[in-house]
């Protein structure tokens, strides 16, 4: 109506009004304390058990005939008749992870570990690729080509 009078519309308000205050009627909900006592955790079970009495506080490693891929430096020669069973596994793996066959990071991948080159230059290079699951790769290759190397 005031447009059709020629008058200026009124301004809206810059800011909304504050809320009201909140009714002395409606109880506000009352927090139960935490006793700290659940009596499930989502911890892993071997970071919750407590250790028997008088054993050692480190976990003694079990004995495996396939050496750590820790206390190695570089991969394992591996014999020639090997080479195919390598290429075949690392096809699949990398299909796994990555959704396709990248020959040029599979081909990359069996040079290095038939060269017998370190296992950290691979792994920073996996990282770049693979992201967090670059950890999980190497640790399964490592097996894949200790069972190799037999």
């Amino acid at each position: 109506q005031e447009l059709k009078e020629g008058k200026a519309p009124k301004p809206l308000p810059k800011a909304l009004p504050p809320p009201p205050p909140p009714s002395a009627s409606v109880p506000l909900p009352t927090l139960a304390k935490d006793s700290g006592k659940r009596k499930h955790s989502n911890l892993p079970a071997w970071m919750t058990q407590q250790p028997a009495a008088g054993a050692e506080s480190a976990p003694k490693k079990a004995k495996t005939d396939v050496p750590s891929m820790a206390d190695a430096t570089n991969f394992p020669v591996l014999p020639a008749a090997a080479h195919d069973d390598l290429s075949t596994y690392l096809t699949q793996q990398i299909q796994e992870v990555l959704g396709e066959a990248e020959d040029t990071l599979i081909t990359f991948i069996h040079g290095h570990v038939t060269q017998g080159k370190p296992i950290k230059e691979l792994e920073e290079e996996l990282k770049e690729v693979l992201d967090e699951d670059a950890p999980a790769f190497l640790q399964q290759l490592w097996s894949k080509v200790q069972g190799l190397a037999k």
